[in-house]
């Protein structure tokens, strides 16, 4: 099997606690305007899977975002910088970064599709 063919036959799950998962929906639910958050922790590979272990969520203050609507969103670098020390210092990997899409009304955005691949533990 090439490394091409085993990538594309290498599944993804990314493993949260049921807490950090409702803190995540509410912060992304709590808002007309669009957000966006990061999701950090340590990634291990067990038989082809890649699994993503969530410990810790960077979610942006009001303040840390230039541009903020309700179909954009751009966060300062000077949050990106800090928030990515903070976590590199500890260890830990950016797991995957999940936005709102509050155009219509709001709701957890792309935590839905990112649902597909997560599994919840207490």
């Amino acid at each position: 099997m090439t490394q091409i063919e085993s990538e594309e036959t290498e599944r993804n799950e990314l493993i949260m606690t049921s807490g950090l998962q409702k803190h995540l929906i509410e912060y992304l639910s709590s808002s007309y305007l669009e957000s966006v958050s990061f999701i950090w922790g340590k990634v291990t590979r067990v038989r082809g899977v890649v699994k993503g272990l969530a410990t810790d969520l960077a979610i942006p203050s009001d303040d840390d975002y230039e541009r903020r609507s309700s179909g954009n969103v751009k966060v300062s670098q000077a949050f990106v910088n800090r928030e990515f020390e903070k976590r590199e210092k500890k260890g830990l990997s950016l797991l995957s970064t999940v936005h709102s899409q509050p155009i219509i009304s709001p709701t957890h955005g792309d935590i839905g599709p990112v649902q597909s691949w997560v599994r919840v533990v207490l």
